[in-house]
C-alpha cells in the first residue's frame, strides 16, 4: 500500500452561513405569495448570517413543495436533536415563513448552548 499524503484533510465550514438549495428556491417561488413574506425571510436570513456558531441548510425533499432544514454547529453534540411531534407537524403544515422562523429560533437556541459550552470548557481548562 502506498501512502502519498499523511496530513489529515479538514473540511472546516464557515459558520454563520445560510445555504439555500435550488430546490428550496423553487419551493419558495411556488409557495410565497407576497413581497412582505420575502422581506421577512430576507430579514431572518440576514440575522442568521450574524450567528457565527451554527450553519443552516435549507432544502426541499425530492419533488416536494415542503422545505426541510439542517442545523449544524461547531460542536457536533449540539447539532443533532430529536424531532418532536410538534416540530414535525409544523414541518408539514406551516407556511415557509413560519417554518424558517422556527428553524432560526432553533438555531439561536443551539448557538446559546454552544456559547455556554465554550464558557464551561474554558472554566474547566482554568482549573
Amino acid at each position: 500500500m502506498k501512502v502519498y499524503n499523511i496530513t489529515p484533510q479538514v473540511n472546516q465550514p464557515s459558520f454563520g452561513a445560510v445555504y439555500l438549495s435550488d430546490g428550496a428556491r423553487t419551493v419558495l417561488k411556488k409557495r410565497i405569495k407576497s413581497c412582505e413574506d420575502v422581506e421577512k425571510i430576507q430579514k431572518l436570513l440576514v440575522e442568521q448570517k450574524r450567528n457565527k456558531e451554527v450553519d443552516i441548510s435549507l432544502y426541499s425533499l425530492d419533488k416536494s413543495n415542503r422545505l426541510a432544514a439542517d442545523i449544524k454547529s461547531k460542536y457536533p453534540r449540539t447539532s443533532f436533536q430529536k424531532q418532536t411531534k410538534k416540530e414535525f407537524l409544523s414541518f408539514i403544515l406551516n407556511k415557509p415563513v413560519k417554518f424558517i422562523e422556527s428553524v432560526c429560533k432553533k438555531a439561536n437556541a443551539i448557538a446559546r448552548k454552544v456559547d455556554s459550552e465554550i464558557v464551561k470548557n474554558d472554566m474547566i481548562d482554568k482549573l
